[in-house]
């Protein structure tokens, strides 16, 4: 996509007008230098679907229940299969979710590093299913989910946790498609 396609489709997808998009196209560049503006858009999208809103709204208001700690992911491992366009497509995480790498090949490709990934992800799944908290030895220490530090893991060959991830992201998209930030 060339950068006037880009705002363009980032205008659809955000119902708004030309200004408002190229900024929160903007936004997304500073934030991502790397990534395409096939990317960029494939990221913008997913964000404001139905999908990426409803799990952040779900995390925000359990989270402030209070009665359960709450654990927030962002898978961001990118297939290398068809020459990378799969990228972190929807149920690219089910793989490691569930220790299935080996069948899984033809989405994800195969290496000795894909099973260590799915050995770390499933076991903080266990572990959660066991426990209701995903950590355990080996992988970062993964602090809830609440309002304020926002704390979510980054699942990928190298495990993080992240506080308020892609914030400026979150608040240009918001202004625009809420009207609050």
């Amino acid at each position: 996509l060339d950068d006037a396609t880009l705002e363009i489709m980032a205008q659809r997808v955000l119902g708004t007008d030309a200004e408002q998009a190229r900024h929160v196209v903007s936004v997304y560049k500073a934030g991502r230098p790397r990534a395409s503006n096939l990317d960029l858009y494939l990221i913008l999208a997913s964000d404001v679907s139905g999908f990426r809103t409803g799990t952040d709204t779900q995390a925000e208001r359990k989270a402030a229940l209070g009665a359960a700690a709450v654990y927030k992911y962002y898978f961001d491992w990118y297939s290398p299969v068809a020459g990378g366009n799969l990228r972190a497509m929807h149920t690219m995480d089910i793989p490691f979710f569930f220790d299935d790498v080996k069948t899984s090949a033809p989405l994800i490709g195969e290496g000795l590093e894909l099973q260590g990934m799915a050995d770390q992800i499933c076991a903080a799944v266990v572990a959660f299913a066991r426990t209701g908290n995903p950590n355990r030895n080996g992988l970062p220490q993964w602090e809830p989910f609440n309002g304020d530090s926002r704390a979510t893991m980054f699942l990928n060959s190298q495990m993080r946790l992240v506080n308020d991830p892609y914030r400026e992201e979150r608040l240009a998209r918001n202004a625009v498609v809420t009207g609050k930030a």
